[in-house]
């Protein structure tokens, strides 16, 4: 999961987030974190077995620097849930 933008300094573990077809974003409709491609097929593999994603969480925000440079950047992990 990426870093699309730069709305995290409002976000709390707990905040909900909101499911959309590549990622999440907020109430206001801003962009969050970005799926990867690996787990967008890892969804689509789950959703085969009868699974679907419901709701979204704040879970952690961590710091990821950039290798070779002095960039961090804040990072969502999010805590997902899927219901038959």
């Amino acid at each position: 999961m990426t870093l699309s933008c730069c709305f995290i300094e409002e976000l709390l573990s707990g905040d909900v987030l909101i499911i959309n077809e590549d990622g999440c974003s907020n109430a206001k409709g801003e962009s969050l974190l970005k799926f990867s491609k690996q787990f967008l097929a890892t969804i689509a593999s789950v959703q085969q077995e009868g699974y679907q994603l419901k709701e979204a969480k704040v879970n952690f925000i961590v710091y990821w620097k950039k290798p070779d440079t002095d960039i961090e950047l804040k990072i969502i992990l999010p805590e997902l849930y899927f219901e038959r």
